[in-house]
């Protein structure tokens, strides 16, 4: 509590207007606090992937569709930036921007299962931590992408130390987009 009233007077004291984040936590948590504040109609709280969408164009350039990378990805929605932040369609669409498939698990958007790592599941109960997340890297496995992407690193390191499947980070596969066009 006492974390959160220092953060709203320092945004208040530096009139500050924008917070973005690349931390799904870190939004929802910060978003919480400004909402339930004096600041809600002032402060606005923004995840990376909301603003990279809204400037794909600008940061990929007018690229051929044939330029995409050539994988099928899958995406996973973290809970505290899907079910927690109602954010679905930003990450998707910088995956569709550079990627030559995206293919939705079964359980997408609200209906997506947790990875497994969050609300201290992993600390208290690790053999479950590790049984939630196979479960979904098998789900993911089972759309037969390539890659299964997430827009947050808790998740991602979830999946990276369970195994199974190839695992990038949204901003990771943007920047390897990015960067082939560098080099053509």
């Amino acid at each position: 509590m006492q974390l959160s009233e220092e953060l709203l007077n320092y945004l208040e004291k530096e009139k500050i207007k924008e917070i973005i984040t690349a931390c799904p936590g870190c939004y929802s948590t910060i978003k919480g606090s400004i909402d339930n504040s004096k600041l809600s109609s002032k402060v606005q709280v923004i995840h990376a992937t909301e603003r990279i969408a809204e400037k794909l164009e600008e940061l990929t350039g007018k690229r051929n569709k044939k330029d995409k990378l050539l994988t099928k990805v899958t995406y996973h929605d973290p809970c505290h930036l899907g079910r927690l932040g109602g954010i679905f369609e930003s990450p998707r669409k910088i995956l569709k921007c550079c990627c030559e498939e995206v293919i939705e698990m079964e359980h997408n958007r609200y209906d997506a299962n947790c990875c497994g790592v969050g609300g201290g599941v992993r600390a208290s109960f690790q053999s479950l931590s590790e049984d939630i997340g196979k479960k979904r890297i098998e789900e993911a496995r089972n759309t037969g992408a390539e890659i299964l992407a997430t827009a947050c690193p808790f998740c991602e390191l979830q999946f990276r130390s369970v195994g199974g499947m190839e695992v990038r980070n949204v901003f990771e596969l943007l920047y390897s987009y990015v960067e082939s066009e560098v080099e053509n």
